[in-house]
């Protein structure tokens, strides 16, 4: 199977006609070359963006889990070339050969700290390793472009709801970085990527850090002109939360503006208005304010957090208000209650009332009533602001709809979705306009990780779609193994199951054209020569539709052809011929499921006419008939195998003019087994040719003969007289 570089799928021309990719493109001898595998499963595509700097991204293809992924490369162009073998890593001067290590250490580290996160908005590690003299990291593949090509792509500048849209799913990402401990550093546009879904990520670790303790003061010096913190420029300053705050609060102005704020050095050496008029005339007061103080040059002046960011874009407040026009205000005519040391004294003369409260005892019940009051509904108001679902979604941008829970599920926002069920919806919720369910999407989508996390919440695999698709049907159409596996395990669907029509998994792949999934299942041990209701094998039906991948596939797992379709035993079966300028029919008479062609080219007289029968353009043998040999062949089961044998019985009038049994003499070869003319008597008389068991018999009115196999040779000359 070939496949393009430019996309993996599967492509034999030099121009991909799917994604237009030159699968000869010449690239630099720094680079990888097309096709190199790495760690015995990784294959090598083309370069995904821009390669230098300290490292090279390569569109990779995993050769066991047979799905695309990214691989970056550490590659710091100015310190190393790459060997005559195309792989080894060199370092050009031996002065350097610390700083490369060095270099390797710190990627090494952006791994191990991304493997830890599993979260939509952060770019997921999938593995990492080191391999010819540097390191790898392979991370989930998503098609898209970064934010700064995105923002080209959109006119230069995005409204502020398009800003919303994308900053607050970042900012989630982020949060759970700084749940754990760890600083991107390195926030700005080209390290956001935006997929063709429009879901943002966090790409480039290359400048994380793991934080001990509350902050640290010996982080490296890194810092991106423009968004960077005043702090990074410093070998000793003070970074934290905030200083990754800056970078957001920097990205948020350049997507409003399209221009790259002024750098933080030259702003606290110079007076510098932030905002130029025309940007702060159409941003709202809450943005412009949240700009401000996430700019802040003073770690100290600044947001500390990103709770705090999100709260400002949102125009929200922390504080517990109560809500005056809900609170109780006791009558003026209420009973008053005495709750003093004294015991309780009820008049004789004054039933029903009792003596009233010390004024400060009232007091204290009225500030117990308010406190309670304010604490219900500061306890409903800490709900709906943050434990509701459908108020921690709309923090992201994202409303508490239908469509809302499939497109999650589409682009595995794993965290939405388990908000949309927290809130009510579940996994086997049916989307009203198509019918789907939550597992549909998934495994249309490509989603493992949702399709596995739905399994465990209870979806149900037995639903059918609008079409009566099942979910292995879609799995099958998806193409992706590893879904298929799992949806398999998990319904007890085996590679030789069959469905309600009588059809296996085999079967379906290959009609789907899928050449991974008929790969896959063939290694599950699915049977290549099941048969269908026609008594046509897998083999037959693919050479029909001249797929000869598929074709290639099949024949290398042991598949055959059943050339001698509905041939049955104790039948004369007889053989359909094509009659034209040579006479030609297939028939399988050494039972490799290869099938031999059978040529007649008829003489100008009887003894001239020749049968050729060859496989696969070699002749196997060669002989005369009497008779044109356009009708009268048939197959027949005469020995103790499920191989037949090909037998010719011509009349001429009322006589017999030729009667031969043509098979196989050996493993790989035919030939005549039986030849009437050879006989020294003849049968007289109107002959007719039947079969009983493995016996031929040929009858006159006064005589009748069987033929029969010996063990070695079918027997000549057997003749019994009919009384």
């Amino acid at each position: 199977m070939s496949l393009c570089f430019g996309c993996f799928e599967e492509n034999e021309q030099d121009v991909c006609p799917l994604c237009g990719y030159y699968n000869k493109t010449i690239l630099s001898p720094l680079l990888l070359s097309h096709g190199t595998i790495l760690r015995k499963q990784y294959r090598i595509g083309k370069v995904l963006g821009k390669s230098g700097g300290f490292g090279t991204t390569y569109l990779g293809y995993h050769e066991i889990l047979q799905i695309k992924v990214a691989i970056k490369e550490y590659l710091p162009s100015g310190l190393v070339c790459r060997n005559s073998d195309g792989l080894t890593i060199i370092v050009n001067h031996p002065q350097e050969m610390e700083n490369f290590q060095n270099g390797i250490s710190q990627f090494l580290n952006e791994a191990r700290l991304l493997v830890k996160f599993n979260h939509p908005n952060i770019v997921r590690v999938i593995d990492f390793f080191e391999e010819n003299g540097t390191a790898y990291l392979v991370m989930d593949y998503c098609q898209g472009v970064n934010l700064a090509e995105y923002m080209e792509q959109q006119g230069g500048i995005l409204s502020e709801q398009a800003v919303m849209n994308f900053i607050m799913p970042v900012l989630e990402g982020l949060q759970e970085l700084h749940k754990r401990g760890v600083l991107h550093r390195d926030i700005k546009p080209q390290n956001i990527y935006v997929t063709v879904d429009g879901r943002p990520i966090l790409l480039d670790f290359g400048s994380a850090k793991q934080i001990l303790g509350e902050h640290s003061r010996s982080l490296t010096l890194m810092a991106t002109p423009g968004f960077a913190a005043y702090e990074q420029y410093q070998l000793q300053g003070k970074q934290g939360p905030w200083t990754d705050i800056y970078s957001c609060a920097a990205t948020i102005y350049y997507m409003l503006s399209g221009m790259r704020p002024a750098d933080a050095t030259e702003r606290m050496t110079q007076d510098f208005s932030l905002f130029p008029r025309e940007l702060e005339n159409k941003i709202s007061p809450a943005m412009r304010n949240a700009i401000v103080k996430g700019m802040a040059l003073l770690p100290e002046d600044r947001i500390q957090s990103v709770q705090e960011l999100e709260q400002l874009l949102l125009n929200q407040t922390i504080k517990l208000q109560r809500n005056v026009e809900n609170t109780q205000v006791i009558p003026k005519d209420a009973v008053h209650l005495s709750l003093g040391n004294d015991l309780l004294d009820i008049p004789e003369n004054v039933k029903g009332v009792v003596k009233p409260f010390h004024k400060q005892t009232m007091s204290f019940i009225i500030a117990l009533l308010i406190m309670i009051s304010a604490a219900t509904g500061g306890g409903y108001w800490y709900y709906q602001q943050s434990i509701n679902p459908g108020n921690q979604l709309a923090k992201r941008g994202i409303s508490f709809t239908e469509e809302a829970l499939f497109n999650a599920i589409k682009i595995n926002d794993m965290d939405a979705v388990k908000l949309f069920f927290a809130g009510g919806m579940n996994p086997n919720h049916i989307k009203k306009d198509t019918g789907e369910t939550p597992m549909m999407i998934a495994i249309t989508a490509g989603q493992l990780p949702m399709v596995n996390f739905l399994i465990t919440s209870g979806a149900d695999l037995n639903v059918l779609d609008s079409q009566g698709q099942t979910l292995i049907d879609l799995a099958l159409k998806q193409g992706n193994t590893a879904i298929l596996k799992v949806i398999m395990d998990q319904s007890g669907i085996g590679p030789n199951t069959e469905d309600d029509q009588g059809r296996t998994l085999l079967e379906k792949a290959v009609d789907l054209g899928n050449i991974t999934n008929v790969k896959f299942l063939i290694e599950q041990g699915a049977d290549v020569n099941v048969r269908n209701e026609e008594d046509k094998t897998l083999l037959d039906h693919v050479l029909e539709s001249g797929n000869q991948q598929m074709v290639s596939i099949l024949k290398n797992a042991g598949a055959k052809r059943n050339v001698n379709q509905g041939a049955r035993a104790n039948l004369l079966n007889k053989v359909n011929v094509t009659v034209g300028k040579t006479i030609n029919f297939e028939v399988d008479l050494l039972g490799d499921g290869i099938g031999q062609q059978c040529t007649i080219t008829p003489g100008s007289f009887f003894s001239h006419t020749t049968v050729t029968i060859s496989q696969e353009g070699k002749q196997l043998t060669s002989f005369n008939i009497l008779g044109s040999g356009d009708r009268e062949w048939y197959l027949a089961y005469l020995r103790q195998d499920n191989v037949p044998e090909l037998v010719y019985f011509n009349i001429n009038g009322s006589a017999i003019n030729d009667f031969k049994i043509v098979g196989r003499t050996d493993k790989n070869t035919l030939g005549v087994l039986y030849d009437f003319r050879d006989n020294l008597k003849k049968l007289s008389g109107e002959a007719k040719l039947s079969i009983n068991g493995k016996q031929l018999i040929v009858h006159t009115r006064k005589e009748k003969a069987i033929v029969e196999w010996n063990g070695t040779w079918f027997h000549n000359n057997i003749f019994k007289i009919n009384d």
